[in-house]
C-alpha cells in the first residue's frame, strides 16, 4: 500500500473498527518496523527457577519451566494460562525471558500489557494502535492483572481470549493475587475459564 494513501477502514494501522486485521497491508508494514521488543527492567535478565524463593509449589516451578523449555526449542506455548502467585515470585522475569527466547525465535510477541490497556484497546477507536495490532496479530501474549482487580476482570478475560483464540493466538495471565479473589467477582465465569488452556480457557499455573 502506498505510504501517500490512507486506508478508509483502519486509517492505517493495520485493524479495522470490528477488531479484524485490515486487509490493506498496513500491518506487515507496521511490524517490519519493529526490529526487538521494547526494553523493560527485566530485560536481559535469565530466569532461573532454582532462584525461587521455597513459599512457590513444585507445581508452580514445573509449568513455568514447561513452558521456558519449549520456548528454546521454538515451540510457542499452545493453550492460554494464569499464572498465579505472590508477589516477588519470579512471574515477571519469567514472562520477560519467555517472550525474549520467542522473539529470538522469530515469534511475533510483544512486551507485557496491563489488562486495563488491553481493555481500552480493544473498546476504544482511538486507543494504542501497538496494542490493538498485538493483540490481533501476537501469536503469545503476556497481560498484567493488578492486584486491586478492576470490575468486571473475569469477564474481561474471557473477552479477551475470545478475540485472540478466534485467532488462533495464545494468551498468558499473570496475577498476583489468588484463584480466590478472582472468583470473588465472578466465580461462574473463572470456574468455566479455568480448564486446560484451550479455547477461551486458561491452565492455572499456581
Amino acid at each position: 500500500m502506498s505510504n501517500s494513501l490512507v486506508c478508509l477502514k483502519c486509517n492505517n494501522t493495520g485493524i479495522d473498527a470490528d477488531f479484524n486485521i485490515c486487509d490493506c497491508g498496513a500491518l506487515d508494514l507496521r511490524r517490519k518496523e519493529k526490529t526487538s521488543l521494547p526494553l523493560s527492567p527485566y530485560t536481559g535478565i535469565e530466569f532461573d527457577v532454582d532462584l525461587l524463593p521455597d513459599n512457590v509449589t513444585p507445581s508452580y516451578k514445573e509449568g513455568l519451566t514447561y513452558i521456558l523449555d519449549g520456548a528454546k526449542k521454538g515451540r510457542v506455548p499452545s493453550y492460554n494460562t494464569l499464572v498465579i502467585s505472590p508477589i516477588s515470585t519470579g512471574k515477571t522475569i519469567f514472562a520477560t525471558t519467555l517472550l525474549e527466547t520467542l522473539s529470538s525465535h522469530c515469534e511475533s510477541v510483544s512486551s507485557i500489557f496491563d489488562i486495563l490497556d488491553v481493555k481500552d484497546a480493544m473498546y476504544n477507536t482511538g486507543g494504542n494502535f501497538d496494542l490493538k495490532e498485538a493483540l490481533a496479530k501476537d501469536k503469545f501474549m503476556v497481560i498484567r492483572i493488578p492486584l486491586l482487580l478492576p470490575f468486571g476482570t473475569p469477564e474481561l478475560m474471557y473477552t479477551i481470549l475470545q478475540r485472540r483464540t478466534g485467532l488462533n493466538n495464545y494468551t498468558m495471565f499473570l496475577f498476583s493475587g489468588s484463584i480466590e479473589d478472582l472468583k470473588k467477582q465472578k466465580e461462574q465465569v473463572i470456574q468455566r475459564l479455568v480448564q486446560d488452556g484451550s479455547f477461551c480457557t486458561v491452565k492455572l499455573i499456581c
